[in-house]
């Protein structure tokens, strides 16, 4: 007892009620010899007194087990991957205008950095002021995609609060918080609120999540993480499923089921208290139900999981496999690959990275294709901030505008949307220095349309954008222009 209450006195204030004491104390006399504090520190990290302030005020009446509610689902699935690439990745790379004055300004900005002709890969398009693109060589099925009507590049893009131009921007337009940073342009892409420090805005995915499950149909959304804490998974409502390591459940989970049972069946005045055993008692149940659908899922495809890439979408494959036993009728999935901050050995380093995006890409679709689902999945890519076009002997630097890709069954592909600049020459309209280019469009040019193909309806576009007001028609995509609708 004394070892006990030294450990409610430290950890708790001595704020432990009688039921957690009890809770805590067949812990600590279950556990195994040697292992009795260990058991007992365990099961006080789990209470509500050593995970929030004031006094707990336990109620008499228990929080019922309740039987899951029966849901069936009335809207056809689909679903988005967001595709992070971490660090800031050079887009100047990835798709590269041809057999145009364009692509001389790209060879003098660039350098030794620039690709040559023999390492694209050759597409067309219209609407540019280039007919002809390269796609980087190591994304051969990116092109595949292409040439099928499938993938589409979003180029131009980047994170603005409203139309910005080289004048505006040094007239003090608002612009986005901490320009060229990781952590703020990070956020900033993954909120689309950039003005704004922080996270409180939730990630653009869960938004729209929360716009899906609260709009005309209701529909039952879920919002997935394969890669950590992800801001732009987490919704107001709809709130972020992490799923990386998850075959397993919650780790000795049969160890601890009782001690999280007698911590979450009671309920509180304390209105703190009570939350945070319901959620606790949410998450725990979530990730235990997640986990026994992704153990359980059978693919119909070899998926690659050579590459911690492809790991993370044969994930979202077991998940997208399991839509219909989950009724599940939209669903949010990101992931993410670092390695993209190449200040040096920029040209070596994106063989291995688009290497890694193409591999896993390929496994990907092949299984969406397998399941006849490939329709209604779409993926998108993004990250923090693209890259300067001048070299800096080997690499690039922070910058800001890049380009981008979507994929999809569903889509009306084989394009370049938004505008490719009209000069990457060094000093032009749109260029900050060094190459570093204001964007004309905005990160929500691309996911407007996807949210609305979605469903998302016009009245709840503002909630899940709340910058979309200060952009005019012409700067976003429209749905039919992205999608075959």
């Amino acid at each position: 007892e004394s070892v006990l209450y030294d450990l409610n006195l430290l950890l708790t204030g001595g704020r432990l009620s009688p039921v957690s004491l009890d809770t805590v104390r067949r812990a600590f006399h279950d556990g195994l010899v040697g292992q009795q504090v260990k058991s007992a520190l365990g099961a006080i990290m789990m209470t509500p007194e050593f995970n929030t302030l004031g006094e707990p005020m336990p109620l008499t009446a228990r929080r019922e087990e309740g039987s899951a509610s029966v849901f069936q689902r009335t809207q056809p699935y689909k679903a988005v991957v967001l595709l992070w690439l971490a660090g800031g990745a050079d887009t100047w790379n990835l798709i590269v205008p041809q057999e145009c004055g364009l692509y001389q300004e790209y060879v003098d900005m660039r350098t030794d950095i620039a690709m040559t002709p023999g390492e694209l890969l050759q597409i067309s398009t219209s609407g540019q002021n280039c007919s002809k693109f390269g796609i980087h060589a190591s994304l051969p099925f990116l092109k595949e995609l292409y040439d099928v009507g499938e993938a589409s590049f979003i180029t131009n893009i980047g994170g603005i609060v409203q139309p910005t131009t080289m004048e505006t921007y040094r007239g003090g337009a608002q612009r986005c918080f901490g320009l060229f940073s990781h952590n703020d342009q990070t956020n900033g892409a993954q909120t689309l609120q950039c003005q704004f420090m922080g996270t409180g805005a939730m990630g653009v995915g869960g938004r729209i999540a929360d716009a899906l499950s609260a709009g005309t149909h209701q529909m039952r959304t879920s919002s997935f993480s394969m890669s950590g804490a992800a801001t732009w998974s987490q919704g107001f409502q709809v709130k972020r499923e992490s799923v990386a390591g998850i075959d397993d459940g919650v780790t000795d989970y049969e160890y601890w089921r009782g001690t999280i049972r007698n911590v979450t069946s009671v309920q509180h005045a304390n209105v703190y208290a009570n939350a945070y055993t319901q959620l606790f008692l949410d998450s725990v149940e979530t990730m235990e139900n997640t986990a026994r659908v992704v153990s359980n899922a059978e693919l119909l495809t070899n998926h690659p999981t050579n590459t911690g890439l492809a790991r993370q979408f044969e994930q979202v494959a077991k998940l997208v496999s399991s839509q219909e036993g989950r009724q599940a009728e939209r669903d949010f999935f990101y992931v993410a690959i670092g390695g993209w901050d190449m200040h040096s050995n920029l040209k070596m380093g994106l063989v291995s990275r688009f290497g890694e995006i193409n591999g896993a890409l390929q496994g990907f679709v092949a299984e969406m294709r397998a399941q006849s689902v490939w329709n209604n999945v779409v993926v998108m890519s993004e990250s923090e901030f693209a890259r300067t076009l001048d070299s800096n002997g080997g690499g690039s630097d922070h910058a800001w505008a890049g380009n981008h890709f979507v994929i999809g069954g569903g889509l009306s592909g084989g394009k370049v949307l938004n505008r490719y600049p009209e000069s990457v020459a060094a000093g032009n309209h749109r260029d900050l220095g060094r190459g570093r280019m204001v964007p004309e469009f905005p990160w929500e040019s691309m996911v407007v349309p996807i949210a609305q193909w979605l469903g998302v309806d016009s009245d709840s576009l503002v909630t899940a954008f709340p910058n979309l007001h200060l952009f005019g028609n012409e700067d976003i995509i429209s749905l039919d222009a992205m999608f075959s609708v």
